[in-house]
């Protein structure tokens, strides 16, 4: 634990300088800002909660199905996987935070970081390795893609 103290340590007081004189980009600006192809923040954004209303629905489809008997679709028991619900979690705070209105962040940045603070903290519960991101690649790349488009301007 040290160590890992120590290196964030580290890695913020090199960083802190880079906080005051921010580079630009040429090749982002060219394409217009963190766009990653036909992916902006909107779009992500668009995404994140049309994911969380397939996840309500789904979560009620298999509720309805449970307590009537009956068989929920195959596609209910896919929009209410593990990613499926960390999405719903992370969205509905990012939406709740953007809504109390001046917290200093937008939707976009608060959805990157609960993101981010979601592989940190399986990152925690299963060690920080190279096994631990490999297992949780779709989470990773999520995380990865949203930080980009929040903070890289």
């Amino acid at each position: 634990m040290k160590a890992f103290s120590v290196f964030f340590f580290a890695l913020f007081a090199s960083s802190a300088s880079a906080l005051t004189h921010r580079p630009t980009f040429d090749a982002l600006q060219v394409r217009g800002g963190a766009n990653l192809g036909p992916l902006d923040s909107d779009t992500a954004m668009k995404l994140a909660k049309t994911a969380t209303t397939a996840y309500i629905a789904g979560s009620a489809s298999k509720y309805i199905a449970k307590q009537t008997g009956g068989n929920s679709p195959q596609l209910a028991e896919f929009v209410t996987g593990d990613l499926f619900a960390l999405n719903a979690l992370v969205t509905a705070v990012a939406a709740a935070m953007y809504g109390l209105g001046s917290s200093g962040f937008e939707a976009m940045e608060t959805l990157a970081a609960g993101y981010a603070l979601a592989l940190l903290l399986c990152c925690d519960k299963n060690g920080f390795s190279v096994d631990t991101v490999k297992n949780n690649v779709p989470q990773t790349v999520i995380t990865v893609i949203l930080l980009v488009l929040a903070f890289v301007k």
